[in-house]
């Protein structure tokens, strides 16, 4: 999903939100959010630990989007 096309929103998964953030500094360790990567996608990420670990992600898992 395109970074670019979500603004500022927050992405739901499994009834917890997930707050935008532009770097890792911007979120203290073992947060969860999301982010633009590199690539300009949106990437879910923990600071200063593993996403998928610590939220059980796998591919496809269902995400949703709230304003």
């Amino acid at each position: 999903m395109r970074a670019d096309k979500l603004g500022k929103a927050s992405l739901m998964l499994g009834g917890r939100r997930l707050p935008h953030g532009r770097t890792f500094a911007d979120h203290p360790p073992g947060m969860a959010f999301w982010y633009a990567n590199s690539s300009g996608l949106a990437e879910i990420a923990v600071t200063k630990g593993s996403a998928a670990r610590q939220l059980d992600l796998e591919i496809g898992t269902a995400i949703s989007l709230t304003a």
